[in-house]
Formats: structure tokens, sequence, C-alpha cells
């Protein structure tokens, strides 16, 4: 038996935002190209390998998951949350994951905020490259 994903809430919906949703706003250089079939979240991706690139996005909630991909050609990210650095994430993984939550941050007050994911010049040393993908958005 295999489960794919499975969310629950408390009367709250779960809005998902594909990678491509007009609401994500990205700055650099990011590129598109995933191909259909590869796990990403209605098959599509961002990705870049550009320090200080960034996507940021303004939502509605009290909970954000970024959702992207983990490989052994990842590379590190920093996500603030309303401006504030929240996490440094190391997007390395000896195996590939895709539509995977790689950052989630759960008890913010009720109301808007913004999740920015910056792609920083740093790696885990492991890693062949640097890599930062977004996937989607999910919050709620």
């Amino acid at each position: 038996m295999e489960v794919d994903r499975l969310n629950s809430s408390k009367g709250t919906p779960i809005v998902t935002w594909d990678d491509s949703n007009s609401q994500l706003a990205y700055s650099g250089t990011w590129s598109t190209g995933i191909s259909t079939g590869t796990g990403y979240y209605r098959d599509t991706g961002h990705h870049t390998t550009a320090a200080g690139a960034y996507m940021q996005a303004s939502f509605t909630g009290t909970s954000v998951e970024w959702r992207g991909k983990t490989d052994a050609d990842h590379g590190m990210a920093d996500v603030y949350i309303d401006g504030v650095l929240d996490q440094t994430v190391d997007l390395y993984s000896e195996e590939r994951f895709t539509d995977v939550a790689v950052y989630r941050k759960q008890g913010l007050t009720g109301g808007t905020h913004t999740i920015k994911v910056v792609a920083k010049n740093s790696k885990n040393v492991r890693s062949t490259n640097y890599y930062v993908e977004v996937d989607a958005l999910t919050f709620q």
C-alpha cells in the first residue's frame, strides 16, 4: 500500500499554489523545464543555481509549506517569514525526492504573511551543485 499525501484541517481549507501560480513572484535567474511524469506537483517546477535568486509570495493563514526537491546536486536556501530569517534549508539528499515538504512553518498568527525563499551560494560538502527548486506552496 502506498499513500501519496494526506492533509487534514480543522475547518480551515488547505490551499496549494503550483510553482507557476501568478501569486509566486520570482526574482533573479530561474528556469522551468521540468518534464511531465517526474513526480512534481502538476508536473512543473522552477529551479535556480543563482545565489540571491528568490521566490516570494504572500498568503493568508497560520501555516505554510514549501514543497520542492532534494537531490545529490542540490544546495541550500534561506527561508524568510515576514522578512525575518527563519531557517536555512539544506536540499542535499543522496537520493532524489520530488514534491516533498522541504520547509514547514506552523503556529503563525492568523492573517497575511510573506514567505521568501532565497538561493544561497553554499551547499552540503557532498553535493555536486547548488540547485534550489520550488514545486508548490501549501498553506492554511
